[in-house]
């Protein structure tokens, strides 16, 4: 019945879904620092991009819950040391 098909739960237009292209910018800013980054490399998007691109993901993860913080709690986003 399905094919190539990807099933999550939730929808696209929820609340934490949306955000503006400040607000994603000022995350993968915000990322990339607590992962070890460069200032040329958080401040240059094309390179703050190659750079989380290579980063560890199971880092990722946890440095992400410091970038989000209580927001975690209340959309259930893993938890340090859940990645």
């Amino acid at each position: 019945m399905f094919h190539k098909v990807i099933a999550a739960s939730g929808s696209g237009i929820n609340s934490w879904s949306i955000k503006s292209r400040e607000q994603s910018s000022k995350f993968s800013m915000n990322l990339a620092s607590l992962l070890g980054a460069s200032e040329d490399e958080i401040t240059d998007a094309t390179k703050r991009m190659q750079f989380l691109r290579k980063a560890d993901p199971g880092t990722m993860c946890e440095r992400s819950y410091q970038v989000v913080g209580e927001e975690v709690s209340v959309y259930h986003y893993p938890t340090p040391g859940k990645c």
